[in-house]
């Protein structure tokens, strides 16, 4: 199933299913891979992962250009594709932090973290700042529950309080074309608390998929955060507030072209809040590390074969 439980934004699209954006159109390509394909992509991608190749993905593409032929069993489905339309991603500062997939504007923070929630919550992995005093850890946990507080009890403070702070705009530099991108509108402290990350929580994967066949892969896996649960995720595509624009200042094997100055730290079971790993002044870029399992762009969903024991998850 979908391996949520790392920390940082993840990834893991629709079963049997390869997926490549055609050009600067955002028109999508979806190639839906039959059993024996999607068989034969899993035997290379365990077979590259064990002696640490980094082709997989060319040599995965190559199935979905080249279908394997075969006879089909009854019932079982031939290669094809599809093209959608991606929708562009917005941001909504007013909506909860964690949010009913099924109607957004209702808070799930009391039921998925428990009623007193917001005075007091629990870091799971201090991470890169475990080093820090006990006073230091305490006063980032102040700053999680004020947070929490607002945005339960004042939301148009709350996204006041974001619109102040960041501001979304796109950058014209010598860096890579990233899109909308944040900007520090004040001075941040290290250690700060600089904003929780909004979304849909999804508490089951058959929610997960449903958000996946209605939006597509790409779209929600950009905006995917792992929780402390295999089974649970964060989703802030279209109802995510603006972290959800914080851009990564390195993807895959790509050179960096800045260092990421904020971290991602997971509070509660499901809350996941960035915190500034220094000082940042007003109008730099923020980053930060998007975490090892983020690739929209994964090419084979994990999914085991029925009546096949060579293959497993992937």
């Amino acid at each position: 199933g979908h391996n949520v439980a790392a920390q940082g934004l993840i990834s893991d699209p629709l079963k049997r299913k390869v997926i490549r954006t055609t050009g600067e159109n955002p028109v999508t390509e979806v190639i839906k891979l039959c059993g024996a394909c999607y068989q034969k992509a899993f035997r290379i991608k365990k077979r590259n992962k064990a002696n640490e190749s980094s082709d997989v993905g060319k040599e995965i593409e190559q199935i979905a250009d080249k279908p394997i032929k075969k006879e089909f069993d009854a019932g079982d489905e031939e290669c094809s594709i599809s093209k959608v339309s991606r929708i562009q991603h917005k941001i909504n500062n007013h909506l909860p932090i964690l949010q009913d997939p099924k109607a957004p504007n209702r808070s799930l923070l009391s039921e998925a973290e428990g009623p007193h929630s917001t005075q007091s919550i629990r870091c799971l992995n201090w991470n890169v700042f475990s080093h820090l005093k006990p006073s230091e850890k305490n006063q980032i946990k102040k700053e999680v529950s004020e947070w929490l507080q607002l945005n339960e009890n004042d939301r148009d403070a709350y996204a006041k309080k974001l619109e102040e702070l960041f501001e979304v705009i796109i950058p014209i530099d010598e860096g890579p074309s990233r899109g909308q991108s944040v900007f520090a509108k004040q001075d941040i402290k290290q250690y700060q608390v600089v904003c929780p990350y909004a979304g849909v929580l999804h508490e089951d994967e058959a929610s997960l998929e449903a958000s996946i066949r209605k939006n597509g892969s790409i779209s929600i896996l950009s905006y995917l955060f792992g929780t402390s649960s295999s089974q649970r995720a964060v989703d802030a595509y279209r109802t995510g507030n603006v972290a959800s624009f914080v851009n990564t200042s390195q993807l895959g094997d790509e050179p960096a072209f800045k260092e990421n100055n904020l971290v991602p730290l997971l509070f509660g079971k499901n809350l996941i809040f960035y915190i500034a790993l220094r000082d940042i002044k007003k109008g730099e870029e923020l980053f930060l590390s998007y975490g090892d399992n983020y690739n929209p762009f994964q090419r084979v969903k994990q999914e085991p074969i029925e009546d096949n024991p060579d293959v497993g998850s992937l």
